[in-house]
């Protein structure tokens, strides 16, 4: 005998609310998952703990299963510390690297995994700035890190010696940078520099020669190195960067303005030695603490007379997944936390840095003197860098060779070229 059809629906509603109870976890039988808890060990270098703790504290609300635990190193002793404990098979699950050591150290990076976390070179490039898709993304669509900040160089330079030299404006270009740093350089009736007008032409005593150099080298359209075939690119632009720059240190040209025996540039600065120096958003804190009472501005990286298109130099520290991590989803979980608007602006906000986000930069800076560094940050190059230990000295020793008189700018260019080649893959 057929039952009735309000008992078989019954008896059909019943089962499909049996059903989803079980699926849901709340009757026996199909559970879900809980999330497994993990730690994960997060190195860093020069944000300090109470720079991170409020990011972290979010975080865990949100993750309660999973634990960061971050540790800060000295910058001196971090690459070595990172490299020692990664060949003993140890190390973080996730580390900060520098844009300028991505080539050196890409083989300890576990790449994000797009497709799980859903977060595509697409969606990099629509998020972050174009000098961070150009490091941090590759030619075979891998994601190797997140951004958190981007800082660029630029012009700083002292009010106070500007209005009494008369000088209205910033320098915009080389040649005005040039001429206004003639007006200002003070000298003795024996051509002893006592006031100089900019800190710049030398290697030892010029704090951020090498990204200098590449900012002027980038702003004439030679690459360096090409980072589509890793070939290297130094024609004419390059040998009129160099002449440039070293004109500063060279006695017998009308602009020179400092001297080998002069302090760092920086502090150089700080101490009133020099109207004008070239410095990141980073230096803000030292050159502040070293004078109090200095009254100066910050303006943007001067640019060649027939450029088309602004260029400066970007510099930034980002975070990444080891190889070796035993957790490496809920590692990328967490950059992918920390490198979200929300986080990234409390990160930029307590550390006083330009953030790296788009729509973070999209807003006014905090402070007066960031504004610049907002506005860089759009139009910051960089070049893929094989080893910036050995890079940086090449480019010191072909400065010095130049400014001493031992090459001509075409000699020391070309032995420049031989060594880079040497690094090359």
């Amino acid at each position: 005998m057929a039952r009735p059809l309000n008992t078989v629906l019954v008896v059909a509603g019943l089962v499909a609310v049996i059903l989803i109870l079980a699926l849901a976890g709340i009757l026996p039988g199909r559970k879900t998952a809980k999330p497994q808890p993990a730690t994960l060990e997060f190195w860093g270098l020069k944000d300090d703990d109470l720079l991170w703790r409020p990011i972290l504290e979010k975080f865990r609300k949100e993750k309660p299963h999973l634990t960061v635990n971050y540790r800060r190193f000295d910058e001196i002793s971090y690459e070595e510390n990172l490299i020692n404990k990664m060949a003993e098979g140890r190390g973080p699950d996730i580390f900060f690297l520098k844009n300028s050591w991505v080539e050196k150290h890409r083989d300890k990076i576990l790449p994000l995994p797009q497709e799980v976390l859903k977060f595509t070179v697409k969606d990099f490039q629509k998020t972050f700035v174009d000098v961070a898709s150009q490091d941090l993304t590759t030619s075979d669509n891998q994601i190797l890190g997140l951004p958190l900040f981007v800082d660029t160089l630029a012009l700083f330079y002292n009010k106070d010696v500007f209005n009494a030299g008369g000088v209205a404006e910033t320098p915009k270009t080389w040649g005005e940078l040039e001429a206004v740093a003639k007006n200002l350089t003070k000298k003795t009736a024996a051509g002893d520099i006592t006031k100089s007008g900019v800190a710049l032409g030398g290697s030892s005593n010029i704090e951020h020669a090498l990204e200098i150099l590449s900012a002027f080298v980038l702003q004439g359209g030679d690459k360096i190195i090409n980072r589509a075939n890793m070939a290297l690119e130094l024609g004419a632009p390059s040998r009129e960067a160099l002449d440039f720059y070293t004109s500063f240190a060279n006695a017998k040209n009308p602009n020179f303005s400092w001297t080998l025996r002069q302090p760092k540039s920086l502090d150089a600065f700080s101490q009133e030695l020099t109207a004008m120096a070239l410095g990141f958003a980073d230096d803000l804190p030292r050159v502040k603490a070293k004078n109090p009472h200095l009254n100066f501005g910050v303006s943007f990286l001067p640019q060649r007379a027939d450029a088309k298109t602004f260029v400066t130099y970007g510099s930034y520290f980002f975070p990444t997944v080891s190889r070796l991590s035993n957790n490496p989803l809920p590692a990328w979980e967490f950059i992918l936390f920390a490198a979200s608007a929300d986080s990234s602006e409390i990160y930029t906000k307590n550390s006083g840095k330009p953030p790296a986000r788009r729509d973070l930069l999209a807003k006014n800076a905090a402070a007066l003197e960031l504004d610049i560094f907002y506005r860089q940050a759009l139009t910051a190059k960089s070049w893929p860098i094989t080893d910036e230990k050995i890079t940086r000295r090449l480019f010191e020793d072909t400065i010095e060779s130049v400014v001493t008189g031992g090459n001509t700018t075409d000699t020391a260019l070309n032995r420049l070229r031989e060594k880079l080649s040497l690094s090359l893959p």
